[in-house]
């Protein structure tokens, strides 16, 4: 030891054995501290999810209007050669047929028909049913939350740089 250190070693901080208690409270001090960085990170990811999920269920709206409008094309398909038959005009698909084949073609079509207005019925039933869940429920609670949420986040970030201040 130099001489005059001893005199000197009341005044350090970390050598002198009556001020171990701050030694050990500042090597403690980063598990104490809370993390607002971390919370702030924890929130995007969650309001990503939220979003990734409002969006798939715009992507299901806009997937079934695709199929609604599929089986509308289908269906008018279905009548106009419905109408070409039963005017008496053939179609590729009834040019090389006998009487009892075209026959059947009509009431196969018209079968198809019937079928395809009851899809597209239910189609619209359940595309209703998901607008007005997405538009009724989803988006006007997502707002709410949201709101809510952020301003919950920022108290809680507040509290936490208070603490750790």
């Amino acid at each position: 030891m130099y001489a005059g250190t001893a005199m000197l070693e009341k005044y350090q901080l970390f050598k002198h054995p009556l001020k171990n208690h701050v030694k050990e409270r500042l090597d403690n001090l980063p598990s104490t501290l809370l993390k607002p960085v971390r919370t702030l990170k924890l929130w995007v990811k969650y309001e990503q999810l939220d979003i990734q999920a409002i969006l798939e269920a715009i992507e299901i709206r806009h997937q079934l209007q695709q199929k609604r409008s599929s089986h509308v094309q289908k269906n008018l398909d279905f009548q106009a050669e419905l109408e070409k038959l039963n005017q008496g005009k053939n179609s590729l698909k009834t040019l090389f047929s006998t009487k009892d084949g075209k026959v059947s073609r009509i009431t196969e079509l018209t079968r198809k028909i019937a079928d395809g207005q009851k899809e597209v019925e239910c189609l619209d039933a359940y595309l209703r049913l998901v607008i007005l869940q997405i538009s009724q429920a989803m988006i006007p609670y997502f707002k709410k939350d949201k709101a809510l949420l952020y301003n919950d986040l920022l108290n809680t970030l507040a509290r936490q740089n208070l603490a750790n201040a």
